[in-house]
């Protein structure tokens, strides 16, 4: 074996790995033209300057909104609290009834 013959003997030889292929590049002509790729959409909003925009910071407006808020929603509370005490008491009375029943018929 020295005779300058490869060696196919016992010691394996390393094999380097393989590239991957490599990807497509964007823009190439294979693609067809994406979102990701096209020409750029128009803008669909305007930017308002600031000298037009409300202020934003109104706070008495926004107190204002709060309490209108507030006040549409204490009557719908009362009408919730009369629903459900009116379920409370059906509920006490069908139990009622219901445990009368089982013992009569025992």
């Amino acid at each position: 074996m020295s005779d300058g013959a490869p060696d196919s003997g016992s010691e394996p030889r390393a094999v380097p790995p393989r590239k991957p292929p490599a990807p497509p590049r964007i823009g190439t002509p294979k693609e067809s033209p994406t979102a990701a790729n096209g020409p750029p959409a128009p803008p669909t909003m305007a930017v308002a300057s600031r000298e037009e925009s409300p202020a934003l910071d109104n706070y008495g407006e926004f107190i204002a909104r709060l309490d209108a808020a507030a006040g549409k929603l204490t009557p719908r509370r009362d009408a919730l609290a009369t629903a459900l005490g009116a379920a409370e008491l059906l509920l006490a009375q069908t139990r009622q009834a219901s445990s009368c029943g089982a013992s009569a018929s025992r």
